[in-house]
């Protein structure tokens, strides 16, 4: 690396700006690179002219083209190849003529146009739209003169600059060599550029976009124009000559505001000189009060000073008073101390003799415990006996008993309700009124159409309640003939089996 090349790749650290600041930049461009990447896909190939230290090819490969970059400064090109980019060393023009025509989806240059001779810019943009396929695109970037503090200063900080580049007059070659549309970007300006409704003139001198950039296209469908369009009036950027109009503006509104108060002021100075006037009318007649106020305050005093003699002896009465109350209170207290000792020990006793009836209780309880248990131990002896289940059969006997007898005497009922509220037995008499009759008059003259219309009237809840009273008591009880008997000894088993089968 030669000491040039050192020295021009030291002083781009410095003031060009670290390498994830220009990162940062560079990734506005993101949205045309995507629009670029839908018309060609992966295919499509980019050449970077001045790639530097190859920020640009960087970011190319985080969209996903494939980027190739050249720069005739070898201290540079070190940087790309320690990142193992695709750079080599040459001239911007001659790697433009070694492409095919057509073969290129997007040619680009950052601050590279601000070092060339302007005939050498037109040749390099002519050669750009020979190598760019349909669909192409062209994007250059450089300091952008509209900025004052670019245009006196910045730009001559780097000594291999030309001449500064107007953005109309680069957009105007761009568009003469075939390209069409072109955007003018503005780029970089501070966030307070867009929020100064009043520009400072430091901020008329600093603030304007630094940058601009010229994107421009060859063979662009509608829907790259539109898609690219309003990407780019997202970057409209300010100008110096936009922030001085605006200073203008408020300057102006600012001066009207001022005449209005001068206006204002005058007639505040001359209603002001009025009440001056009329208050010096008001302090006239004001001392003449005070002077009556101040006789009065004066005999008003010497009445204050008798009262205050007369209060003070009444203070002194009440003070006596008071100490007499104070010792009432202290003998109060003492009794109502003596008191409450005689209550506390009052209830001390009471809660005693409470504990003593409660544990009482408690012995009572468990006494009732003890003879609930036994009483339970006899009964479950009761269950147990052999007696209880021999006697099971004689107890389900009874209880089917009572079931048949509940039965028989709400069958009569039944068969009538069946007879009268059957819907088939009305259908067929609907269908035979002959039949009809001839039944009506035989009933009627047996007389026991009445009878039939009662059975069928009565309620036969109670048998049915009886019913289900014994079907309860056969289901529930403790040793019914389904409860095994393998305890009894022989002879009471066979006691139990003929039981069983004889009431069956």
């Amino acid at each position: 690396m030669t000491d040039a090349s050192l020295f021009y790749r030291r002083f781009e650290d410095r003031y060009r700006g670290s390498r994830e600041l220009i990162l940062e930049r560079l990734r506005g461009y993101t949205p045309y690179l995507k629009v670029l990447k839908r018309r060609h896909g992966k295919a499509a190939q980019a050449l970077d002219l001045g790639c530097g230290r190859g920020e640009w090819l960087e970011v190319l490969g985080e969209v996903g083209l494939e980027g190739r970059g050249v720069d005739l400064d070898a201290g540079m090109l070190s940087a790309c190849e320690e990142r193992g980019f695709n750079a080599e060393y040459g001239d911007a023009i001659a790697a433009l003529r070694s492409c095919e025509e057509g073969s290129l989806a997007l040619v680009s240059g950052f601050h590279i146009a601000e070092h060339l001779e302007f005939d050498v810019l037109r040749e390099l943009i002519a050669e750009a739209y020979r190598a760019l396929a349909k669909g192409g695109m062209l994007i250059l970037e450089t300091p952008n003169p509209e900025n004052l503090r670019v245009t006196a200063v910045d730009f001559y900080m780097d000594p291999t600059h030309q001449n500064p580049l107007p953005p109309r007059l680069l957009a105007f070659a761009v568009e003469f060599y075939g390209f069409d549309p072109c955007h003018i970007l503005r780029l970089q300006e501070p966030v307070v550029a867009h929020d100064a409704h009043f520009p400072s003139t430091s901020e008329i001198y600093n603030c304007a976009s630094p940058d601009f950039a010229v994107i421009a296209g060859k063979g662009w469908s509608a829907t790259m124009r539109k898609r690219i369009g309003a990407a780019a009036d997202k970057h409209a950027g300010v100008t110096a000559e936009a922030l001085m109009d605006r200073h203008d503006v408020a300057q102006h509104h600012q001066q009207e505001r001022i005449d209005g108060l001068l206006e204002e002021a005058h007639s505040d100075r001359e209603r002001l000189d009025q009440q001056l006037a009329a208050l010096h009318s008001d302090r006239e007649r004001i001392d003449w009060r005070i002077d009556g106020l101040l006789e009065e305050a004066h005999s008003d005093r010497e009445r204050v000073d008798q009262q205050l003699a007369a209060l003070h002896s009444d203070r002194e009465r009440i003070d006596w008073r008071i100490d007499g109350l104070l010792e009432e209170a202290h003998s109060d207290r003492e009794r109502v101390d003596q008191q409450l000792a005689t209550f506390r020990d009052a209830v001390r006793q009471e809660a005693e003799n409470d504990r003593h009836q409660l544990l009482a209780l408690v012995e009572d309880t468990a006494e009732l415990s003890e003879r609930f248990a036994v009483l339970d131990e006899r009964l479950n002896e009761l269950y147990d006996s052999r007696s209880w289940k021999i006697t099971a059969p004689l107890r389900a006997v009874f209880g089917f008993a009572r079931e048949v007898r509940a039965g028989l005497a709400i069958l009569p009922r039944r068969t009538a309700r069946r007879l009268l509220y059957s819907h088939r037995l009305r259908s067929f008499l609907v269908k035979h009124p002959r039949t009809y009759r001839v039944l009506s008059r035989l009933v009627r003259a047996l007389g026991i159409h009445r009878c039939i219309w009662a059975l069928a009237a009565e309620p036969s809840d109670k048998g049915a309640a009886h019913s289900s009273e014994a079907s309860v008591s056969f289901s529930q009880a403790p040793d019914s003939p389904a409860h095994d008997t393998p305890g009894l000894p022989r002879h009471a088993q066979h006691v139990h089996r003929r039981l069983k089968r004889k009431f069956e």
